[in-house]
């Protein structure tokens, strides 16, 4: 299992910063997709972080909050927003946002991909199944 404090701390991707209040940090992260599209709200899973570079939402502050909204009403774990793109900051109206229902956010650094995430994500998710595979391995090879 990964929480969102985890990938904060994670020392393979040193340089995220949460953005907002310290609150759900606890949350766990099921699993990591990149949000590039408006229709996306219609495939949101609880648990999930969301990666975003922000630009379907760049020029629509009206969209930025209903973001906000629908990953939090979806108990979504996290937003990760990659600045230096399209914004050299999440906006302030975000982040207020954020913090009043408990939603983390957190800026990526510009020099990372979202790959790189994603694939940390998946590599501590399935941990547990991968420590469970090779305990049978080695059951099976005793016998």
């Amino acid at each position: 299992m990964m929480t969102v404090n985890d990938l904060l701390h994670a020392e393979e991707l040193p340089g995220l910063t949460l953005l907002t209040h310290e609150t759900n940090l606890d949350a766990p992260i099921l699993q990591a997709n990149i949000l590039e599209n408006p229709d996306a709200f219609d495939w949101l899973t609880p648990g999930e972080i969301l990666l975003t570079t922000g630009y379907i939402f760049k020029d629509q502050p009206c969209l930025q909050k209903r973001l906000i909204q629908e990953l939090a009403n979806m108990n979504c774990a996290a937003l990760g927003f990659k600045v230096q793109r399209y914004f050299n900051e999440v906006p302030q109206e975000m982040i207020q946002l954020a913090n009043d229902v408990g939603l983390p956010i957190l800026s990526i650094p510009y020099n990372y991909n979202f790959s790189q995430i994603i694939s940390l994500v998946n590599r501590r998710v399935n941990q547990p199944d991968e420590t469970i595979s090779q305990h049978s391995v080695h059951m099976h090879n005793k016998f």
